[in-house]
């Protein structure tokens, strides 16, 4: 079976390398190699970047065996060149399954702003991206971490693309995963019973997700279902305040519905209250 490593890019900085922390379990779980990234930007004098790259490769060695001492599979990388275009090569180059990035905000993606790195990485990565900062998670014992997943569904198969490692995330932290799909309110220009919810039904909305329940309740995961009708952003924070990790796409179904669904997975992104997993989808 080809190998689908786990890609972690550091910047330097102990936040950086304090994600590898709470994530390790994960990283146990998933049975596959670790590739730590370190990015030094090309800057200052031929000295200086000769010296910036002795230091970062220093960094990297230390992270790299403190690893290993735990009994992974690791390796590192270091790359000259701008930050987010490495990220997104390498991740091809080394065939990833998954990429985790520390954030510096509180939450999953506060410091997720227009031209920054994780925005970048996040629009482009095609394959599941955690978001996270370790400050957040640090206090927080082992068996607490990732207890509640929220996973927001919109009915297609695009969307379930995030199941496969929902189910690898539960499994390694022992979490009950909640199914989520929301009844959009639709604005008309004449008077509408869709807009007091009328004729939304909240039994064939919960009866769509009965395949993606089972699989993962068949896999040994707790999983419920919950449906609700609103605004789909708002809906999903406000179920997100109960939870510690938020798993979803950035697409879902054709057309319409893949912009709505991806203006929806930005807005989540950008006030999210926990840490994010995020994977982009394509139209076949």
């Amino acid at each position: 079976m080809t190998e689908q490593p786990t890609l972690v890019p550091l910047d330097g900085s102990r936040l950086s390398e304090a994600i590898l922390a709470p994530i390790l379990p994960l990283l146990r779980r998933r049975e596959q190699p670790v590739v730590l990234l370190r990015v030094v930007r090309p800057r200052g004098t031929a000295a200086e970047q000769s010296e910036a790259l002795d230091i970062a490769q220093q960094r990297l060695d230390a992270a790299t065996e403190a690893l290993a001492a735990k009994g992974l599979r690791v390796s590192s990388r270091l790359e000259r060149g701008q930050p987010a275009d490495t990220i997104l090569r390498v991740s091809k180059e080394v065939g990833a399954g998954l990429v985790a990035m520390a954030t510096h905000g509180r939450s999953g993606a506060e410091r997720l702003v227009r031209g920054s790195v994780a925005e970048r990485v996040l629009r482009e990565c095609g394959v599941p991206l955690f978001l996270g900062n370790p400050l957040s998670m640090e206090n927080k014992a082992e068996g607490d971490l990732f207890q509640r997943i929220l996973v927001p569904l919109d009915g297609s198969t695009l969307s379930d693309q995030i199941l496969p490692i929902v189910m690898v995330l539960a499994l390694a932290y022992g979490s009950k995963v909640t199914l989520l799909r929301v009844h959009p309110i639709v604005y008309t220009e004449v008077p509408s019973p869709m807009l007091t919810g009328a004729l939304w039904d909240e039994q064939a909305m919960r009866e769509s997700l009965e395949k993606q329940r089972q699989s993962l309740a068949d896999a040994g995961v707790e999983v419920e279902v919950r449906a609700v009708y609103g605004v789909e952003a708002a809906e999903i924070l406000a179920a997100a305040d109960e939870a510690d990790l938020v798993a979803m796409t950035t697409h879902g179904r054709s057309g319409f519905s893949r912009w709505w669904f991806g203006s929806v997975a930005e807005s989540v992104a950008r006030h999210c209250p926990c840490p994010l997993l995020v994977r982009r989808t394509l139209e076949d």
